[in-house]
């Protein structure tokens, strides 16, 4: 998993812990990124003291700087006492994931066709803009693309740019159009069930894969549950 995409859930579970970041090569001890509730409150520049100088004044800078190396091995322990080195003033990473993962908007927008979007994961308000807030909420619901620029809500391209890094970060669904067929295999129906098997299988099925029953699920295994849902989701709106 990329280092970005680890810190947005960890951020966004409002998980606390250490993220420790390993540069390869570089013999010191990893960096530490301590999380309390999702929000970064210390951050261990002392490892790169000596290849980078002197640690940025900011937080928010000290993180970005990590995050943009590709030569870091991330991990992260949640059995790790926090032991506030390097503390900085709390801040969400989100925004600096943002700056960070820049997917690119005219691809998405080539590859998303007439697919529906729809937020799974609210993502936190510093990394969203004041002129993208309506289209987040309207992402409540499924749209095309197409609809969410037809509103003019944002400059041209920007509900794009949106779009991909929220898919990008797991936050955003893209699906197509389901066939009826489909949407009963993942609802795990035969074909023609009746409304009230429909309904009886959603309800099944939305409660296996709630966060609740699955409280120590790791991020990737939460990923995929919240992915699952969505489907399940999707395909009960499709036969209803």
């Amino acid at each position: 998993m990329q280092p970005a995409i680890l810190l947005w859930e960890l951020s966004h579970r409002a998980r606390s812990g250490v993220a420790l970041a390993e540069v390869r090569g570089l013999r010191a001890s990893p960096i530490r990124i301590e999380l309390f509730r999702g929000w970064v409150h210390a951050l261990d520049w002392f490892p790169l003291k000596w290849t980078l100088g002197p640690a940025p004044a900011r937080g928010e800078e000290q993180l970005r700087v990590i995050l943009k190396r590709d030569d870091v091995d991330w991990r992260f322990d949640e059995k790790l006492a926090l032991q506030k080195r390097g503390p900085v003033a709390p801040f969400h990473p989100a925004a600096v994931i943002r700056n960070v993962v820049q997917p690119d908007g005219d691809a998405f927008r080539a590859r998303a066709g007439t697919a529906r979007l729809q937020i799974v994961g609210a993502p936190h308000p510093s990394c969203i803009g004041l002129d993208e807030r309506a289209l987040v909420a309207m992402l409540a619901t499924p749209r095309t693309l197409e609809e969410l620029e037809r509103t003019q809500l944002a400059q041209p391209g920007r509900a794009a740019r949106l779009c991909a890094f929220l898919e990008a970060v797991g936050a955003l669904t893209v699906e197509n159009e389901l066939s009826l067929a489909s949407a009963y295999k993942v609802l795990e129906l035969a074909d023609g069930a009746n409304a009230e098997e429909i309904k009886r299988a959603y309800r099944r099925l939305a409660r296996t894969l709630h966060p609740d029953v699955h409280p120590h699920a790791s991020p990737d295994e939460q990923r995929e549950l919240e992915r699952r849902f969505a489907a399940v989701s999707a395909a009960y709106k499709r036969l209803v």
